[in-house]
């Protein structure tokens, strides 16, 4: 659902997305984010997407019913600040636990690892490179900023969380029936100013941990060898650290363990690949093979167990779907 409000020839723009499926969540992002989430409960997802955009800066905001691992990669030109709105303890980000007065900042480029628990709310400020706001935190990052940060911005940021709560609600509750004067719309000053007012005042800045640099290692192996059959054992070793030490990092950023994570995505992959647009030869059986799932029965449990349907019911409704589309042209 889009509208859009013209305040002094100062465009924006809004919409909002009810979501009833974890990849939908990937599919609303804008301004060039790019996200996957593998859900982590065998019950139906919900959540919601909503969209403000301005001339300055694009806000979006999540609301996530079910816990997920979440990946989010910021494009090269912008800048991701990450606000947490209503974020549950057990949440964690980039393998550190969430406090309601951070301010999760990413640099162009890079990618964050989160846990999202259920009912987690929050908020991304997306800005251009060399937009304002950007200048408090440059000073920290040196010329390499590979990494994203964590900023305890304390009670200032209660100000810019507000104004995003309140603006968010505004869509979400009135739609297209409401009307946002530009000035309400402006997101980025405050946060702008808590994060100076924090830098300046030498508040705690973290790194992302080691932890989430294991994870993002063993990933690319993984993921990269699915289909091949990856054990635990291969994967420390290609991160260079002990079983142990994996497992350990894998339940500090997704509180889970590689070995779950691991087949938790290759179903998500599987669901993904039933659903794409070329699946009218393609049998489950070809699909789950390819995907690294060789014992079909076992599989199939655990994909109607994940997703509340069996994977021939989500064949199924993929080929009726382009049916559908290929009468409309």
């Amino acid at each position: 659902m889009r509208f859009a409000m013209t305040r002094e020839a100062v465009r924006v723009s809004a919409e909002t997305h009810v979501v009833a499926d974890v990849d939908s969540i990937a599919a609303a992002m804008s301004d060039g984010l790019r996200g996957e989430y593998v859900q982590l409960e065998s019950r139906p997802f919900r959540g919601r997407w909503t969209i403000v955009r301005t001339a300055s800066s694009v806000a979006q905001f999540a609301s996530e019913d079910v816990a997920v691992a979440r990946r989010l990669r910021v494009p090269t030109a912008r800048w991701a600040f990450i606000v947490p709105l209503d974020v549950p303890p057990a949440a964690r980000w980039n393998g550190r636990p969430v406090r309601d007065t951070d301010v999760l900042v990413c640099p162009p480029g890079t990618e964050c690892h989160a846990f999202d628990p259920p009912a987690t709310q929050y908020a991304i400020v997306t800005v251009k490179s060399d937009a304002k706001i950007t200048g408090s935190v440059r000073s920290l990052l040196g010329s390499a900023a590979a990494d994203p940060i964590t900023v305890a911005c304390g009670v200032t940021l209660q100000y810019a969380r507000h104004r995003l709560a309140r603006l968010r609600d505004r869509i979400e509750r009135d739609r297209p029936a409401t009307s946002i004067p530009h000035d309400e719309a402006i997101v980025e000053a405050p946060l702008s100013a808590c994060l100076a007012h924090a830098i300046g005042a030498r508040a705690d800045v973290s790194m992302a941990g080691s932890k989430s640099g294991i994870v993002r290692t063993a990933e690319a192996f993984f993921r990269r060898h699915a289909s091949e059959g990856v054990s635990v054992a291969q994967l420390s070793t290609i991160a260079g650290v002990s079983e142990r030490s994996l497992r350990n990092a894998f339940y500090d950023v997704y509180t889970t363990s590689p070995k779950r994570y691991m087949k938790l995505w290759q179903l998500h992959q599987v669901r993904r690949a039933l659903r794409s647009a070329d699946v009218r030869g393609a049998t489950v059986t070809d699909v789950a093979t390819c995907h690294g799932f060789y014992e079909l029965g076992r599989f199939a449990g655990a994909y109607k167990s994940l997703f509340g349907e069996a994977p021939s019911e989500t064949l199924s409704k993929a080929r009726t779907q382009q049916t559908i589309q290929g009468a409309a042209f």
